[in-house]
C-alpha cells in the first residue's frame, strides 16, 4: 500500500500520537566528554526538558523508546520531558557497537546509573534548600521535588546551578526498585513511528550535509585476494570524482555524488591476486 494512500484513508489514526521532536545536540561538547561525568549523559534546560546522550543508535528495534522509558523511570519524570540524542559522534560518548542486547544491557544501564546519580543529587540539593534530611524529600513524577512534611514543591531547574557539570556518576548509585517503575515493562507507543508514517523521519539515504561525499568499496572476487595494482586513469575524468582510498588490501572510491561513486567503482581498473 502506498504511504500517500494510507495517509488519505487513515489520517484519524495519527491524531493521538505523541510526536517526539528531533532535536539538535544540547550542551555536551566533544572536548568535554568523560563517561564518569553525569553531564556527559544528561542535561537539563530551563524549561524542565531533559536531554539524554546515548552512543547507541536505533536501527528500528525500539532502542530509543526503551532508553526513554528507562531514563524517565530513573529520573521520575514523564516520557514527554525526555529528548534523546543518539549516535552523534560530536556530542555522545562512544558506547561501542549497536548489536544484540548491548544497547540495553550496557548502554542503557550506564545511562540509568547517571540518571540515578542525578536524581540523588537533586534530592540532596532540595534537602539543603529546605534545610531538612534527604529522607524528607521525594520526587513527584512530573519533574519536581516535594517536601513531604509540608507538601511544598520545587522544580529541578530551579535547583540546578551548574547542570551537573561537577557531578560524577556514582560507583554504586541508588537505583529505583522495579516495583516503582511506571514505564519500563509497560507497553508504550514507539516514539519513532509517527515521523516514519508521515515521512518526516530522516533515513540515512536522505541525509544531506554541506560538502558531503559518497564512497563505494571495491571488493575482490575471491576471499583472501591481495590488491596488486590500481589504475585510476579510467575514472579520474568522471564527473564529481574526488580520489581513491587505499590501505593495504582495502580499496574505495570517493565522489561528490552517489552516482559518481557507483560509476567510479564500476570503471576502476583493479588487479587482484588469485
Amino acid at each position: 500500500m502506498q504511504r500517500r494512500d494510507f495517509l488519505k484513508k487513515s489520517s484519524a489514526l495519527i491524531v493521538g500520537f505523541n510526536f517526539m521532536s528531533y532535536v539538535s545536540p544540547g550542551f555536551a561538547s566533544p572536548e568535554s566528554l568523560n563517561k564518569k561525568d553525569v553531564s556527559a549523559w544528561l542535561q537539563l534546560d530551563g524549561d524542565g526538558l531533559i536531554t539524554i546522550y546515548s552512543g547507541k543508535v536505533d536501527l528500528g528495534a525500539g532502542v530509543k523508546t526503551a532508553l526513554i522509558q528507562m531514563t524517565a523511570d530513573e529520573l521520575d519524570v514523564p516520557m514527554g520531558k525526555i529528548k534523546m540524542v543518539m549516535g552523534d559522534t560530536g556530542t555522545t560518548i562512544d558506547q561501542g557497537q549497536t548489536t544484540g542486547s548491548l544497547s540495553i544491557k550496557d548502554g542503557g544501564v550506564t545511562i540509568r546509573a547517571a540518571c540515578a546519580t542525578a536524581r540523588g543529587a537533586l534530592i540532596a540539593q532540595a534537602a539543603q534548600y529546605w534545610d531538612v534530611s534527604p529522607s524528607d524529600v521525594s520526587t513527584t513524577g512530573d519533574g519536581s521535588l516535594v517536601l513531604k512534611t509540608k507538601n511544598i514543591t520545587i522544580t529541578c531547574d530551579q535547583l540546578l546551578k551548574d547542570n551537573f557539570q561537577s557531578l560524577q556518576v556514582a560507583d554504586k548509585p541508588v537505583l529505583k526498585k522495579y516495583s516503582e517503575y511506571r514505564f519500563v515493562g509497560k507497553s508504550v507507543p514507539m516514539v519513532d513511528i509517527p515521523a516514519k508514517v508521515t515521512g518526516e523521519f530522516t533515513y540515512v539515504h536522505d541525509v544531506k550535509i554541506p560538502g558531503m561525499l559518497h564512497a563505494r568499496v571495491i571488493f575482490p572476487k575471491n576471499i583472501g585476494s591481495k590488491l596488486i595494482s590500481v589504475d585510476v586513469n579510467p575514472v579520474s575524468s568522471l564527473s564529481g570524482f574526488v580520489k581513491i582510498v587505499r590501505k593495504d588490501d582495502y580499496l574505495a572510491v570517493v565522489s561528490k555524488t552517489e552516482w559518481g561513486a557507483i560509476q567510479a567503482a564500476k570503471n576502476l581498473k583493479v588487479q587482484w591476486s588469485d
